[in-house]
């Protein structure tokens, strides 16, 4: 329970919006790559989530080898230069020198006694795992980030329920066609069933990837 608390803080703490769960900068020798295309297909088995990736979006690959946890990931809307790995949480991934606009899927068992602040400002909406939910939003002068939550059950034998959070990261100059994108791909993720587990989906998960 205390990594998912420490998940969770690194999403509502002041870095959230500055770097939206994805890390920038010099890079170590360690580990770089190139971003790729998504897989067809994205499926977490540990979660019970699933989306079909949106045409020509990016990602940058796990490190072989990696030792963390599986919250989500970081879908990029233009391909950075360089990728650098990944932090503890599957959804933070590193790049540089600078981060594209992207949208980061989180997803984690709640932590009752630390839960992620949903205040929102505005009375947008989105669909969200087959709802229409609050759109929150946050900005500067460079920057605009629209975000949208949710709970749902990916394990009936959890005490806890399960968040999804689902993030954009964007320009001012891009914000009207990554918002649409955004707003595609949010009404695509659904709920599915895994490894015999009693989830909120009887849907089986289909034939995909975690990356």
């Amino acid at each position: 329970m205390a990594d998912v608390r420490g998940a969770i803080a690194g999403l509502v703490g002041p870095a959230l919006f500055v770097l939206a769960g994805v890390q920038t900068g010099r890079l170590g020798a360690s580990y770089e790559a190139m971003a790729r295309p998504a897989p067809p297909t994205f499926v977490s088995v540990n979660y019970g989530l699933t989306f079909p990736s949106p045409p020509g979006v990016y990602h940058c690959p796990l490190p072989i080898g990696w030792i963390g946890s599986d919250h989500g990931t970081t879908l990029f809307l233009a391909p950075p230069a360089t990728c650098g790995g990944a932090g503890y949480s599957s959804s933070s991934r590193r790049s540089a020198p600078v981060v594209p606009p992207h949208i980061r899927l989180y997803y984690g068992y709640v932590a009752w006694d630390d839960p992620v602040q949903t205040r929102c400002s505005g009375p947008e909406a989105a669909l969200f795992l087959g709802q229409r939910r609050l759109l929150c939003r946050r900005e500067d002068k460079a920057r605009v980030e629209l975000s949208v939550h949710a709970w749902y059950v990916s394990d009936a034998d959890m005490e806890s329920p399960t968040e999804a959070i689902l993030t954009l990261v964007t320009t001012r100059q891009r914000l009207d066609r990554d918002r649409a994108a955004f707003a595609a791909l949010a009404g695509r993720i659904r709920t599915c069933s895994f490894d015999g587990r009693r989830a909120a989906s009887p849907e089986p998960c289909p034939p995909g990837e975690f990356y």
